[in-house]
C-alpha cells in the first residue's frame, strides 16, 4: 500500500467545509490518515468518520499543539509507522508536497522535512503582504532567540521520523500556536538531519492564523520555556 509506514495527522478545528477535500485528496497519496478534531462545534467529526479514516475527538478546543501531541502519542504506538505527517486540516497544504517530503525523508534518511514558502519566488508571491511580513520576522525572532535557521516559520507541514519524535519531540509543552516554533526549536536543538523542502500553501478563500497572533505568541515566548 502506498505510504503504508507513514501516518498523516490532521488537526482540525470546525473544518466541516473543507475537511471532505483534504481527506479525499490525502487518500490519493496515503494508507494511514488520522484526523484529530480538536473539540469542533460543527460536522468535522462526523464528515470524517463517514469517510472511513481513523479520528479522536478532544471533548474540548485545546489547541493545535495539543491535537499534533495527540497525534503522534498514537503514532509511536503503532509499531509500523515511521513517519508522521503533521497536514492542516484547513485546505491550505499541497498532498503532493507531502508525498515528496515524506519520499524525500526516505531516500536520504533524514530525521525531519520542513515545508518552506520562500524557497521559490512563486510560491510566497501569493501570499499576503502582511502576514508575509510578520513571517520574515517570525523567521528573525525564532533565529536570534531560539538559534532555530530555517527559511519559513509556523510551517503547519512537516514529516518527523518515529525515532527523533520518541527522543526530542514529546511531551509538547505549547498548546497554542507556540507549539511551530517549539518543535523547531526541539528538532534544531536535538541536531538531527534536517532539510527544508518548497511547498505552496493556498490562501484563496482559507481561513488562516492572525498575523497578530504570532506576535503575540512570540512576546508570550519570552517569558516561558518551550
Amino acid at each position: 500500500m502506498i505510504n503504508s509506514d507513514s501516518l498523516v495527522i490532521v488537526p482540525a478545528f470546525n473544518e466541516e467545509e473543507n475537511i471532505n477535500g483534504v481527506i479525499n485528496e490525502l487518500k490519493k497519496y496515503f494508507k494511514n490518515i488520522l484526523v484529530i478534531d480538536d473539540g469542533s462545534e460543527d460536522n468535522t467529526a462526523l464528515i470524517a468518520e463517514k469517510l472511513e479514516v481513523q479520528i479522536v475527538q478532544h471533548l474540548f478546543n485545546l489547541g493545535q499543539g495539543a491535537a499534533i501531541e495527540t497525534g503522534l502519542e498514537l503514532f509511536l504506538k503503532n509499531k509500523f509507522y515511521q513517519y508522521a505527517i503533521t497536514f492542516d486540516g484547513d485546505g491550505q497544504n499541497k498532498v503532493i508536497d507531502a508525498f515528496n517530503m515524506v519520499n524525500l525523508a526516505r531516500e536520504e534518511g533524514l530525521d525531519a522535512v520542513i515545508g518552506t514558502r520562500f524557497a521559490k519566488k512563486e510560491h510566497y508571491y501569493n501570499i499576503p503582504i502582511f502576514k508575509k511580513l510578520i513571517l520574515r520576522l517570525a523567521v528573525l525572532y525564532e533565529r536570534f532567540f531560539y538559534s532555530v535557521k530555517l527559511t519559513d516559520a509556523h510551517n503547519g507541514l512537516r514529516v518527523i521520523s518515529k525515532n527523533i519524535t520518541e527522543k526530542n519531540i514529546l511531551p509538547i509543552k505549547n498548546h497554542d500556536m507556540a507549539h511551530a516554533t517549539e518543535i523547531s526549536y526541539k528538532l534544531f536543538k536535538s541536531k538531527c538531519r534536517l532539510r527544508e523542502y518548497p511547498i505552496k500553501v493556498e490562501y484563496n478563500n482559507k481561513r488562516s492564523q492572525n498575523p497578530v497572533n504570532a506576535v503575540n505568541i512570540a512576546f508570550f515566548n519570552l517569558f516561558r520555556r518551550l
